[in-house]
């Protein structure tokens, strides 16, 4: 994910733990259970060209 702002980059790596009505709930390293609203996860996840890694136990 790039939640940087404008021309400034800031990658950063998130896990998503859930998913509700109002979008997907994610530790992102500094907060666990973080909201991220379904239009806003695209368009930041978008912006580093979609990557995800599948963990399956």
């Amino acid at each position: 994910m790039d939640l940087g702002f404008w021309v400034i980059t800031r990658p950063h790596y998130l896990v998503i733990i859930g998913y509700s009505d109002k979008g997907f709930i994610a530790h992102t390293g500094y907060e666990s259970g973080e909201t991220f609203p379904y239009a806003e996860f695209g368009r930041i996840w978008a912006k580093k060209g979609s990557v995800y890694l599948s963990v399956w136990r």
